[in-house]
């Protein structure tokens, strides 16, 4: 802050992005203190390879995120340095399971059929494709499908169970009914 004058300085952090002038480093503009955030935050967003822009924050760890029509911050009153935040494109694992001849619902009783690698949104949750096994069916009930972490580690666990049939044998009065799993 210059005393005399009644400024601030603002300086925009692209942070690893370009902004829509080309610039790629940080830059400092001088403001009067009371200026409005909404003359100060850009117009346009920076880019960035493999990102998509989520705003500006006070720190390099994305909070709290200020936008042009931010309540977060209304008037400039000292001097303060804006990051771009980004929401990168994070890898992520899809693994599908088939269940085992006479299985029950365990984990160890499920043998890993294919995998995607896949990538996301840190934070969003995963998409995945729907499999077909022959003489299985889907057993959504045991999938794991947490968010995507940025830190790349994230696996996707979809499960199939095998088809169970039914057959029914009958002659005259008797009849004999046995349930089989497809093998």
């Amino acid at each position: 802050v210059t005393l005399g004058t009644l400024t601030a300085t603002v300086t925009l952090n692209p942070n690893g992005g370009t902004m829509s002038d080309g610039t790629t480093t940080s830059t400092s503009t001088t403001y009067s203190l009371g200026t409005s955030v909404s003359s100060v935050v850009p117009t346009t967003a920076p880019t960035c390879n493999n990102a998509i822009f989520k705003g500006w924050t006070y720190d390099y760890n994305g909070s709290p995120l200020l936008t042009t029509d931010s309540t977060a911050i209304t008037k400039i009153n000292s001097d303060i340095t804006l990051c771009a935040s980004w929401a990168g494109i994070i890898p992520y694992t899809v693994q599908y399971y088939t269940q085992v001849v006479n299985g029950t619902t365990a984990d160890s009783d499920y043998t890993l059929a294919a995998t995607e690698n896949l990538s996301g949104f840190t934070g969003d949750t995963p998409t995945y494709s729907q499999k077909t096994f022959a003489g299985f069916e889907r057993y959504s009930t045991k999938d794991v499908i947490p968010s995507i972490a940025s830190d790349g580690s994230t696996v996707v666990k979809i499960y199939y169970n095998r088809k169970s049939v039914i057959v029914t044998l009958s002659s005259g009065t008797e009849s004999f009914a046995s349930s089989y799993t497809t093998t």
